[in-house]
């Protein structure tokens, strides 16, 4: 079995001379060498890929030339390489489904579903892992992780909610024994599935309803849940004019965008007020909508 290693310092010798010749001793594996000028120090860096188990020495030297002189610089050092490769244990297929398992957006909630062959208890449990994603948050887990063993297969479930478009690829291993052999057993199944963007963005208006007199003020909540980007452009408009924006700003807590604005009605009645927020990023356009019915008395 191959490994590959490195050494675990480079060799460092103070620059004599203004040439060099650089030589090894017996090769262990194959060998790449780079001697580098840095500091007024000649640096060699050496990486191998060592192609057999057991302890070779390796020698180095270099020999630095100048004005008519040579000086010759040695280094050995013994490596002992071993194969630290885990022995390989038999394995089942595991059938991985997702639901829904089309036109998935961010935002949207997602069950796993892994049926393994029952092959004995369950000896290490079993775990779900983001093995590949083109653009995924990779703090993201699966949540809501449970299995029973119903007939003659265990059934895994969790649930992922992406909040970023991209490719996933999932898996899930996990390792039974069995009760008489007391051998072990992987089952192991993944899943690849594309997250498109969300047409509609989440906003939300707060208060939802309230009550007030005329001539007074009532402060309104917006926020909208989208990723922090200055490579985005957005609009935000409302139904009712005379609505003042107090500030805006990106809240990393909420993981999108907040807004307070102050509304003066000077008149009795009812408003239903609506704010639309839309954006546009790499030329796609997106919208949310949000509502409040305010009582003025």
């Amino acid at each position: 079995m191959s490994s590959t290693s490195k050494l675990s310092s480079p060799i460092r010798l103070f620059l004599l001379g203004d040439s060099y010749e650089v030589k090894t001793g017996d090769k262990l594996g194959e060998l790449h060498v780079e001697t580098t000028l840095e500091e007024g120090k000649y640096i060699s860096r050496m990486s191998f890929l060592a192609e057999y188990n057991g302890e070779k020495t390796f020698d180095y030297s270099i020999s630095m030339y100048g004005d008519g002189q040579e000086w010759v610089g040695h280094a050995s050092v013994s490596i002992r390489v071993k194969d630290n490769m885990p022995q390989a244990i038999p394995h089942v297929n595991s059938k991985f489904v997702i639901s829904p398992s089309k036109n998935v957006v961010v935002g949207q909630k997602i069950k796993f579903t892994v049926t393994t062959p029952y092959k004995g208890d369950i000896w290490r449990e079993g775990e779900f892992h983001l093995l590949f994603s083109s653009s995924a948050d990779t703090t993201q887990k699966v949540q809501q992780m449970k299995t029973i063993l119903r007939g003659n297969s265990y059934i895994t479930t969790g649930y992922f909610t992406p909040n970023k478009p991209g490719s996933y690829l999932f898996y899930l291993s996990m390792t039974m024994q069995d009760e008489k052999t007391k051998d072990h057993w992987e089952g192991y199944g993944e899943y690849s599935f594309e997250v498109k963007q969300n047409p509609k963005i989440t906003v939300t208006l707060s208060p939802n309803t309230a009550y007030m007199k005329a001539g007074e003020d009532i402060y309104l909540s917006v926020a909208y849940m989208v990723q922090k980007s200055p490579a985005f452009s957005d609009l935000i408009t409302w139904n009712q004019p005379g609505l003042d924006k107090i500030f805006g700003t990106y809240d990393e807590e909420l993981g999108g965008y907040r807004y307070l604005y102050r509304f003066h009605p000077e008149k009795k009645g009812t408003y239903n007020l609506e704010v639309t927020f839309q954006m546009e990023s790499d030329g796609v356009k997106r919208e949310g909508k949000a509502k409040t019915k305010i009582y003025v008395r």
